[in-house]
This record gives structure tokens, C-alpha cells and sequence, in this order.
């Protein structure tokens, strides 16, 4: 039992000397959902606890070590399980080169949808989904997941990328411009990003717009550029166009171009 006719019946323990963001975003939506204000609570001060009181640990506590060896999940993974009267959220918050990832929050974001039914449909308070329950109870639970995507992004393109696109498009739509870029201002699209799940534990470098490719080549290989409204292959040298349905673009590809790439680390 977390909470009880709004009340809160338990509290939220963190390692020692964490500050623990995922803490801070559970405790957020539980009081949301419940109108309770669960404590949190670092795991060393744990000794004056009532007898009977629910404990929700959050991240490598040393409690966790019962159930979950977070060294044993991918990076960013986590797992959420139940042991008596506890319940654990643990993810792996580190890759083993050292990059800080985010297994633990995922885990916060996996729980609230699951359990609280919270949804972040698009950023900003308009988009977010809590719905009221004055009682939170979560019986068993034995959860494991790990993204199968090292990288899982979406582009962040607000106004400043093609922004004469987009300034036409909101005058014919009829909204202001400043309406639009605070809707989807950093503020909120970084937590939405998060409670996405978006983020990577590799950091991937790519294009699609195979700069400098038609001075390069379309002397020697016109065919492998697309095919244009006027039945030319004549491109451009600004974000040229190949054509991926002719079999000799990816022969040729294999043959002159792979090797730039190296090999990817999967």
C-alpha cells in the first residue's frame, strides 16, 4: 500500500548522498494522482520508520541487492519488483564505459504508466494524462525490460530548422509564432523527451542528405541521383536526392563509400 484515501502509507527511499531525479518525479506524480506527498527518505535514515510502513527504493539501494544485481541488466534497463512489504525500482544508470544513462528513471516512467495510468501524449501540461485515484496499491510485481534501440531519438526541431516551413505553415494554421515555440520550448520538451524513453547508451553520428555527392559523382554514376519531375536526373549540389531503387547505388556504395564508415559497434 503506497497510499490510502489519500494518505500517504509509505515513503520513498533513496541511496545515501543520491539526490535522485526519478525520486523527485515519482513523489511529483503520486501527489498528483493521489493528492498524498510520500517522503523521501535517504536509506540510512531509515531506523525510525513506523512498523508496517510501505517502502518504495529507488535506484542502487543496498536493500535492492535482495532482488535485482543492476551490474546484470543492459544499460538502461531496469527492473521493478515486490518483496514483501517492498517495492523496488533499480535500473542500470551507467554503461560500462562510464556513460551516465537513464535504467532508473525509465524504470519511474514504466511504473507510472503501468500502474497510475499517467501518459505524456505530447509535451507540456496539455498533453499530460494523470488521472485521480485517492488509493494506490500495487500488488506483485516482477518486471524486467531493456531497450533493444541503443539510440532512440526524434528530431528537435521546433522553429529553428526549416523555419520558413514552419512560419508558413502556423500562418495558415492561424497560430502565433511565440505560441508555438512556448508550447514546445526546451522546458517542455526535455522531461516529455525523457518520459519517452528517448535517449541512447552509444553515441551514433549520422546524415541523410549526402552533401557534396552530386559534384562529386554525377559525372561518373548520373544514374545513381533520382529521378526529377522533368525526367532528368539532374540534381543539385544542396540536399541531393539518390535513387535507392536502383540496385547499382548500393553496389556501388558497398564498393566505394562502406569502407568510410568502419564498423559499428553492435
Amino acid at each position: 500500500m503506497l497510499v490510502q484515501n489519500g494518505q500517504p502509507k509509505a515513503v520513498i527511499v533513496i541511496p545515501e548522498g543520491s539526490r535522485s531525479p526519478e525520486a523527485a518525479d515519482l513523489q511529483a506524480y503520486l501527489e498528483k494522482v493521489s493528492g498524498a506527498r510520500l517522503a523521501i527518505v535517504p536509506e540510512n535514515k531509515l531506523g525510525g520508520m513506523q512498523p508496517g510502513t510501505g517502502r518504495l527504493f529507488i535506484g542502487p539501494c543496498q536493500a535492492a541487492a535482495r532482488v535485482v544485481d543492476p551490474r546484470r541488466l543492459q544499460p538502461e534497463g531496469f527492473a521493478i519488483k515486490t518483496d514483501g512489504n517492498d517495492l523496488f525500482i533499480v535500473g542500470r544508470d551507467q554503461t560500462d564505459t562510464g556513460r551516465v544513462v537513464k535504467g532508473t528513471f525509465y524504470g519511474v516512467c514504466e511504473f507510472l504508466e503501468r500502474y497510475l495510468g499517467v501518459r505524456w501524449l505530447m509535451p507540456g501540461p496539455l498533453g499530460e494524462v494523470v488521472p485521480k485515484q485517492a488509493t494506490v496499491q500495487v500488488g506483485s510485481a516482477d518486471i524486467r525490460q531493456e531497450p533493444l534501440l541503443w539510440q532512440r531519438k526524434i528530431r528537435d526541431n521546433r522553429t529553428s530548422g526549416h523555419r520558413v516551413i514552419v512560419q508558413r505553415l502556423l500562418k495558415e494554421w492561424g497560430v502565433p509564432l511565440a505560441e508555438w515555440e512556448a508550447t514546445f520550448s526546451e522546458a517542455n520538451l526535455r522531461p516529455w523527451f525523457s518520459h519517452q524513453r528517448l535517449g541512447e547508451r552509444v553515441d551514433f553520428q549520422f546524415g541523410h542528405s549526402f552533401a557534396g555527392w552530386w559534384d562529386k559523382y554525377h559525372e561518373k554514376y548520373p544514374d545513381i541521383f533520382a529521378m526529377q519531375p522533368n525526367g532528368t536526373r539532374v540534381n543539385s549540389n544542396t540536399r541531393e536526392r539518390l535513387c535507392v531503387s536502383n540496385p547499382m547505388l548500393w553496389t556501388w556504395w558497398r564498393r566505394t563509400e562502406s569502407s568510410n564508415y568502419g564498423r559499428i559497434p553492435i
